[in-house]
């Protein structure tokens, strides 16, 4: 091993031992749950949302003794400072035009070194947005994904108020099954979407059939009765709903003839203006039907 290694390796595990040490007196003992999920002989990629500046080393206590690398901004790797965070396993990217090398080094540490990575996929601590370069590492290095959440104070006030802190580890993810995983779910809603299409038509037939037996009795009873209050009524109380432009437009059109029969004119021209169509043959009898409306309306008065 080099003996910038080995210089590494001491430095981190007392860095991360020291402040862990530290924090342990400022705020207390943390709670680290599920921390038996960590892939214990491999390398991956602990994934986490980025919320204040010193959770990373909760992460790195809970998953002992693994190493971590991790991306920074080039801006930070100058000076003292600079030395101090590439110490700890940093590797600078450029932001605004990061190119493929922040990715090459990473992918040839998880496949050549004992170390693992820690990445905040949001970006900047209060971003929501996540961005692909995980998938991508994960995939090119055939590390899996090992999701992780911090709970606790998000300011060091926080942290010194003694808040209770905790970390949950989540269930590894194996990024070469993703795609049969989206495959699966793809098919799964093309078959649960033409399933539901169909009953859905099976329902909606079956509602049509029930109105149209319903409206029928209800015409040739009033063919027979000549009633036009019992027909008015019957129809405005039908349980049943028309399905479908046609069958509306015929219930919309007898209810306004019935209101008509029984003298309510602002509720047959209600229902007349209800019919929506473009066809001509049937605006003409609605037109014809609106006029003989207004005209029993003037005669009438």
């Amino acid at each position: 091993m080099k003996e910038y290694e080995k210089q590494h390796r001491i430095f981190y595990v007392f860095l991360r031992n020291l402040v862990a040490f530290l924090l342990l007196i400022l705020n207390g003992k943390s709670k680290y749950y599920n921390v038996d999920r960590i892939p214990k002989d491999e390398n991956y990629i602990l994934v986490a949302p980025h919320r204040m500046a010193w959770e990373p080393v909760w992460f790195a206590f809970a998953t002992r003794p693994k190493q971590f690398i991790f991306m920074a901004k080039k801006e930070l790797f100058k000076g003292f400072g600079g030395w101090w965070i590439k110490m700890c396993g940093a590797f600078p990217v450029d932001r605004e035009n990061p190119g493929t090398k922040p990715l090459k080094h990473a992918v040839k540490m998880l496949k050549e070194s004992d170390k693992s990575m820690i990445m905040f996929p949001s970006g900047s601590r209060h971003s929501a947005e996540m961005k692909g370069g995980v998938a991508v590492i994960a995939k090119m290095a055939k590390v899996r994904i090992v999701p992780a959440v911090y709970q606790g104070p998000l300011t060091m006030k926080g942290v010194f108020k003694r808040q209770k802190v905790s970390i949950n580890i989540g269930h590894p993810i194996d990024i070469s099954d993703i795609k049969i995983f989206i495959i699966t779910q793809l098919v799964f809603v093309i078959l649960f979407s033409i399933l539901y299409f169909v009953i859905t038509l099976f329902i909606e037939k079956l509602a049509s059939r029930k109105f149209c037996i319903k409206y029928n009795k209800i015409m040739r009873e009033y063919q027979k009765s000549d009633n036009a209050k019992i027909f008015y009524d019957k129809l405005k109380n039908m349980k049943e709903k028309p399905i479908g432009d046609d069958i509306q437009n015929t219930y919309f059109l007898s209810l306004a003839t019935a209101a008509y029969k029984n003298g309510e004119n602002e509720e047959a021209l209600k229902y007349l203006d209800m019919i929506k169509t473009d066809d001509e043959h049937i605006l003409k009898v609605i037109e014809d039907e609106r006029q003989t409306i207004l005209g029993k309306g003037k005669n009438r008065a």
